[in-house]
């Protein structure tokens, strides 16, 4: 399999950021590229968002998107509260 076949670079449609498998913690960065600290640092702003992803085992651009998406619970969860009425959860009352 071609990875750049598979791997959809800087599309239209969901992003790596958003998706559930999607890592970029600066620490995780670093454990999965042991000796990445010699040279930089997960940390570094050089990085902007960029992560693991932990399905396809890859170093990619939040940007960047595959056929395996599947929308993060934080994402989910932050686009339910800016779709209820009032910006936020509604509550009924009785």
């Amino acid at each position: 399999m071609k990875l750049l076949d598979f791997i959809q670079l800087r599309n239209s449609g969901p992003i790596c950021q958003d998706c559930a498998y999607f890592q970029n913690d600066p620490a995780l960065v670093e454990e999965a590229y042991a000796g990445l600290r010699t040279m930089s640092s997960g940390y570094a702003s050089v990085r902007d968002r960029d992560g693991f992803c932990i399905y396809n085992q890859l170093y990619l651009s939040a940007r960047d998107s595959c056929a395996c998406f599947t929308l993060s619970e934080q994402v989910l969860q932050s686009s339910i509260i800016q779709d209820s009425p009032n910006g936020s959860e509604s509550q009924s009352h009785s």
